[in-house]
């Protein structure tokens, strides 16, 4: 008799539903190098954000020239033909970049 997939769900064989289950909440037959790989993976993600940060910073300052207070205070500054060329430009490289490199999107 088959199972229908509502007692699959509802029902104690998780085997078809995840190959890799564990029995009673144990972490069974994930290795230390497993653990090891996650724990350098948030590692790289996390410096990997800190340095997308650090580009954003970069380029507000590159196109605002603002050195202190607030990035809203810093663009309100600029005139309004600054802002919208800035923002022409960034949706530029944003739409043009990965197509000028033969990156696939």
């Amino acid at each position: 008799m088959r199972k229908s997939k509502k007692s699959l769900l509802l029902g104690t064989d998780h085997s078809a539903l995840q190959p890799n289950h564990a029995e009673g909440n144990r972490l069974v037959g994930l290795s230390p190098t497993f653990w090891m790989l996650l724990v350098l993976t948030g590692i790289m993600t996390g410096i990997a954000a800190g340095l997308l940060m650090k580009l954003l910073s970069g380029m507000q300052h590159l196109c605002y020239s603002y050195h202190g207070g607030t990035f809203l205070a810093a663009v309100q500054a600029e005139p309004l033909q600054r802002r919208i060329v800035v923002v022409c430009c960034a949706g530029v490289v944003g739409v043009d970049g990965p197509t000028a490199s033969n990156v696939p999107i």
